[in-house]
């Protein structure tokens, strides 16, 4: 009954703005389109008005990404060398806070926009994975 007496809801990205999120997952992964390899962090939004939203962060690891990659990395303390045990960094990266940044694109030739999501630094660490328990710094975001 309840399912038949619910609305579908579609998703809304976050909106533009900075935010406050925890890593919850990371691993490398292939494209599904391109088959090349890619880094994946899924985060939550650990405070404000979003918090519990997941956003995640997705690079891929090719020549063109690569710059922007290595300079995300080192924002949360990871420099791996050499980068094939990027892996073995993971366990250190979840749990971190980061403060992120959410920018729609101004629309392509295709007429698309999309949200991209850019890591600023690290914050903090959510004790035992309880973001919601964590010293977050809130004093320069927007909400």
């Amino acid at each position: 009954d309840d399912f038949e007496k619910a609305e579908a809801t579609g998703f809304t990205p976050l909106p533009d703005g900075k935010y406050q999120a925890r890593v919850d997952t990371i691993r490398i992964e292939p494209n599904k389109k391109t088959n090349e390899l890619a880094l994946r962090m899924d985060l939550v939004v650990a405070v404000g008005e979003h918090k519990d939203r997941k956003v995640v962060y997705y690079k891929g690891i090719n020549e063109k990404q690569i710059p922007y990659l290595k300079a995300d990395l080192a924002r949360i303390g990871v420099n791996p060398e050499p980068f094939s045990k990027i892996e073995s960094y993971f366990p250190g990266v979840l749990d971190k806070i980061l403060e992120v940044e959410m920018k729609t694109s101004k629309p392509g030739q295709d007429g698309k926009t999309y949200s991209n999501l850019y890591i600023n630094k690290t914050v903090g660490t959510a004790p035992d994975g309880a973001a919601g328990n964590a010293k977050i710094d809130t004093s320069n975001l927007p909400f």
